[in-house]
């Protein structure tokens, strides 16, 4: 009999400023209209396509969303593990796992649940079939809170997938025990600083993730990762109408042979750089020092 409750999060549309003022673009119709698309082709067929479907998925929503998102919702939670969560306020990376949230978790947890399992994805991102199944396999009824985040992923740019490397990505879950009172979740903190209120551990496997880099990402950005084939991409994940371009007449081979020569010295710089702006210069020694 299973003990723990495993919810996964998407922060859909929710407000990210405190300050009522400033317009949310969360609720302009063009942006949301943008995100239904990616929405529906990568976010919602891969979490729908997960071989263990023994989970809860909390997609976070504005109140005042327009009614025709509330429809798509709607329509969305005829499958059962789809939970849409209306919030006010601010519910950014920044403001963590806010107490209204912590209702809603609260209400889906039986008395008799000793853990607590969260993950998170973005709207426009996808994980393996596999993904939901690896991280329950990482419980070992725990006796405090632990991150888990495999860093092996890809990016898919412009009809194209690439390999990426992140010890820090965003495609995070955490195991802990549960207390009603006190419980923290993988969202307590932004993805890249949960070190700080829990230990975080790397599962070494194959790719198990997603990241649509396109023109509307807040963030994220082209890493410069290895050109690869769609066919592993294709086995191991669900998405709906992917445009996937192996460049067969240009030759992909050709294409790898170049990043080799050319790509991997500056993959290598940008990631090290990267390290040094958002962690600081000890986080690039501890980075070599947790290979020994």
């Amino acid at each position: 009999m299973r003990n723990y409750k495993h919810i996964v999060f998407t922060r859909f549309n929710v407000r990210i400023t405190k300050d009522m003022n400033i317009p949310s673009r969360g609720l302009n119709d063009d942006w949301l209209t943008r995100r239904i698309e990616f929405f529906e082709q990568f976010c919602l067929p891969s979490l729908h396509g997960q071989s263990n479907q023994n989970f809860l998925w909390f997609v976070l929503l504005d109140t005042q969303s327009p009614d025709w998102l509330k429809q798509k919702m709607r329509e969305y939670s005829e499958w059962e593990n789809f939970k849409p969560i209306y919030l006010n306020g601010s519910h950014s990376e920044a403001d963590g796992c806010t107490e209204e949230l912590k209702i809603e978790i609260r209400k889906e947890i039986p008395d008799s649940c000793k853990y607590l399992i969260t993950s998170r994805v973005d709207n426009d991102d996808a994980l393996a079939t596999g993904y939901i199944q690896l991280v329950q396999n990482q419980f070992k009824e725990q006796q405090s809170a632990i991150a888990f985040t495999s860093p092996f992923g890809y990016q898919y740019i412009g009809r194209r997938l690439y390999v990426d490397f992140s010890r820090d990505n965003h495609f995070v879950s955490m195991i802990e025990p549960y207390h009603p009172g006190s419980f923290k979740t993988v969202i307590a903190r932004a993805h890249n600083y949960l070190y700080t209120v829990c230990e975080l551990q790397y599962i070494w496997t194959i790719p198990m993730w997603v990241e649509h880099v396109h023109d509307h990402n807040l963030a994220n950005q082209d890493n410069f990762g290895f050109p690869v084939s769609s066919a592993d991409f294709c086995r191991r994940f669900v998405t709906d109408k992917i445009a996937l371009d192996d460049e067969p007449g240009r030759g992909l081979p050709g294409q790898q042979i170049k990043y080799i020569v050319y790509g991997v010295p500056r993959y290598v710089v940008r990631k090290g750089i990267n390290r040094l702006r958002y962690h600081g210069p000890m986080s690039v020694r501890n980075f070599i020092e947790s290979f020994y």
